[in-house]
């Protein structure tokens, strides 16, 4: 993937010249059958978009990002940023689905 979001956050990967004044999230996206992308932000509960193409939901969510943000300042309550939190996929053999 290639998200670039204020030019310092690649995909919610950290990138040690990050700027004090920037953030960063992880982010899913997720494909949808009907088509299009779901973008959602785990760690901001409600943080969601949606784009009609991968970079579409990229734009969508970095704008969702910051209005998140904007509303949490105007409410005076703290967030968390994501540098600290590592995410990984682990594949589990012999695992049923019900």
């Amino acid at each position: 993937m290639g998200c670039v979001v204020d030019s310092m956050m690649l995909c919610g990967l950290y990138f040690p010249y990050m700027k004090k004044n920037q953030l960063q999230f992880y982010t899913i996206y997720k494909k949808e059958p009907e088509g299009g992308y779901t973008a959602m932000v785990p760690s901001l509960p409600g943080c969601v978009s949606y784009g009609d193409t991968m970079e579409d939901a990229k734009s969508m969510i970095a704008d969702a990002i910051k209005g998140y943000l904007k509303s949490v300042k105007k409410q005076k309550q703290r967030i968390h940023s994501d540098e600290e939190i590592m995410a990984g996929m682990i594949v589990v053999s012999g695992a049923q689905y019900v």
